[in-house]
């Protein structure tokens, strides 16, 4: 995930401190890895409940840098598939899926890594209105 925009992302366009919610249409075993770049930055929480059919996970409401980019590695349970953004709650944005890098002033969600092969999943963009 990465804010590719000049402007943060702050916890209050979170409306009513809903979480954004993505689905992978397979059960994460775990969450394996998370680091956010530049250095100092804080990555995002996330939760997913430790249930043996859990598909999704939470981006609960946080600050995402200007230029922040957030990598998670998870290990799934199953075929690497299309994930899918189930609940959006960021005010003044609208959502477009594409590959992170198509577009500079966004705020680009994907480039997740998923067990195996460790392949990058697109995710959608979003861009402020």
């Amino acid at each position: 995930m990465a804010n590719t925009g000049r402007k943060d992302i702050t916890s209050s366009m979170f409306h009513a401190d809903d979480s954004l919610i993505f689905d992978f249409g397979e059960r994460i075993v775990r969450l394996l890895t998370t680091n956010s770049s530049p250095d100092g930055s804080t990555t995002p929480p996330i939760t997913y409940p430790g249930t043996t059919r859990v598909v999704a996970f939470e981006l609960n409401p946080c600050h995402i840098a200007e230029r922040q980019v957030v990598r998670f590695t998870f290990l799934i349970d199953g075929d690497e598939a299309e994930v899918r953004c189930s609940q959006m709650p960021l005010v003044d944005v609208r959502v477009v899926n594409e590959v992170p890098g198509a577009r500079r002033r966004s705020l680009v969600l994907g480039a997740l890594n998923v067990l195996p092969g460790i392949a990058g999943i697109p995710l959608p963009v979003f861009r402020r209105r």
